[in-house]
């Protein structure tokens, strides 16, 4: 697909809702690809006719702002966690999905996760003193 071209969808019952993600925003899996839109996006077929996907949990993307609000950690030290060179690298820290080439986003689930593990640990480590 041609870059700046329309999302076009030939038909309406191959498109699907993956996700919602903050502001107003969700991923569309088309034939044609996936692509991040908005509310007032052109989607050739009608919202009656875009069906979300039943998912068994509300599935939320973060970006890295929200991913740092949450966790309370800067950036850089996210992006050290998730650098297998870093001193600071975490295997326990969550993945990134990619969005795009250059649009990266965290499943919020995953990170409650990972800080709730966060807990147990500190917790674990208290009852052995």
């Amino acid at each position: 697909m041609p870059k700046g071209a329309p999302f076009e969808t030939p038909a309406a019952d191959t498109v699907e809702i993956f996700a919602i993600i903050p502001n107003g925003r969700f991923i569309v899996i088309g034939p044609l690809g996936v692509k991040v839109m908005n509310e007032t996006s052109h989607v050739s077929a009608s919202a009656a006719q875009i069906q979300p996907h039943p998912v068994k949990e509300n599935i939320e993307l973060l970006r890295i702002k929200e991913v740092c609000e949450l966790t309370k950690l800067s950036k850089a030290t996210i992006w050290n966690k998730l650098n297998h060179n870093s001193k600071y690298y975490d295997s326990s820290f969550p993945k990134q999905v990619n969005l795009s080439k250059k649009a990266v986003a965290w499943y919020k689930q995953d990170v409650l996760h990972w800080i709730e593990g966060l807990r147990h640990e500190k917790n674990n480590n208290q009852a052995v003193q």
